[in-house]
């Protein structure tokens, strides 16, 4: 994946990044940078990841603080990406599915398709390959945004809801709720279920009031943002595994100086590594709540071959990116 070292787009304005009017030894002026993102304070992407940046003593003495805004308070994923490009807001985690429905770059929902990646090992061996990193340039290009560290992971998502997904079938006129992201609608369909577009602060109440019959999401989300509360089932489906790449306006990169860049790119890699590390540890935590308790069923005998090959078959014949899709799974199986 591109890092900050690879910088295309000339510097015109300097977006959001606000001086504090003063400056480092180094003579770099100070700067605030707004990060914004969609996930509550419980979550391990806030809870691990941005307590890495806020005690992080190479951007204190790079001369950059962070002013966080969370749970969706500036808007849904696709809301923060306009406004990242835009120069509204410096920083936010993003997809390649929410890049290709905001700025039109279709080929980059490849990389969030269902059961594309087996595990973290699959998933950032995809990252860097030279097809991956030819695409980042050119959503620098057409967006203004760069990534800056590694991929926050969201994580390995699952089923929870009202309905029980053991099989394919199960999902035969289920009502999913989904994000307006056109890979997941349309994987969905694949599976035979009925999308719904609900947003991410609006789920618990729409699972509660019947709106939708089930979500997805990962196992210590599911746990921190209480969706297992209105929910009777949890199916260990692992349909989809998600990082969030950090992307930031790139007039805004353009205005630190170089060691700020190096300390910001270093801060996003250990929230990077923090957040994996505590995604795993509560993922572990929420399964074995739930199955010491009465509260929720896991179903753990999901069926998951006929659910693979169901989205395979749809994206390896519908796309204008199906032929790259092949080659990619071809290069994963034979890692």
């Amino acid at each position: 994946m591109a890092r900050i070292g690879a910088l295309s787009v000339p510097f015109a304005l300097m977006a959001t990044a606000c001086s504090d009017g003063g400056a480092t030894e180094g003579g770099a002026e100070e700067v605030t940078l707004s990060f914004s993102t969609i996930y509550t304070p419980e979550s391990p992407i806030i809870a691990c990841g941005y307590d890495a940046l806020e005690n992080h003593q190479g951007l204190e003495d790079a001369g950059i603080s962070m002013n966080l805004t969370h749970s969706s308070q500036l808007g849904s994923e696709n809301e923060l990406m306009e406004q990242v490009s835009s120069g509204q807001i410096d920083i936010a985690l993003s997809t390649g599915s929410t890049l290709s429905t905001v700025f039109g770059m279709t080929d980059m929902e490849m990389y969030d398709t269902f059961f594309l990646y087996e595990d973290l090992e699959q998933y950032n061996h995809v990252l860097e390959t030279d097809v991956a990193q030819e695409m980042w340039s050119e959503v620098d290009e057409a967006a203004g945004v760069q990534v800056v560290g590694g991929p926050w992971l969201y994580g390995e998502r699952h089923m929870f809801g009202n309905s029980p997904i053991r099989t394919i079938d199960d999902f035969d006129g289920t009502r999913a709720r989904t994000t307006p992201v056109d890979i997941y609608v349309e994987s969905l369909e694949a599976l035979g279920a009925d999308p719904t577009t609900t947003a991410y602060d609006e789920i618990y109440m729409a699972l509660q009031q019947g709106i939708f019959d089930v979500g997805e999401a990962p196992l210590s989300i599911i746990k921190t943002d209480s969706f297992d509360e209105p929910s009777d089932y949890v199916s260990l489906t692992g349909h989809l595994l998600t990082g969030l790449p950090p992307v930031i306006n790139s007039n805004t990169l353009e205005s630190l100086s170089e060691d700020q860049q190096s300390a910001l790119t270093e801060a996003f890699d250990e929230g990077s590594e923090r957040v994996a590390e505590c995604l795993e540890r509560d993922d572990k935590a929420a399964l074995e709540e739930w199955e010491n308790s009465d509260s929720i069923e896991v179903i753990d005998d999901v069926d998951i071959e006929p659910m693979r090959e169901a989205v395979r078959e749809s994206y390896t014949s519908d796309y204008p990116w199906s032929d790259a899709y092949q080659e990619l799974l071809d290069e994963l199986e034979s890692m």
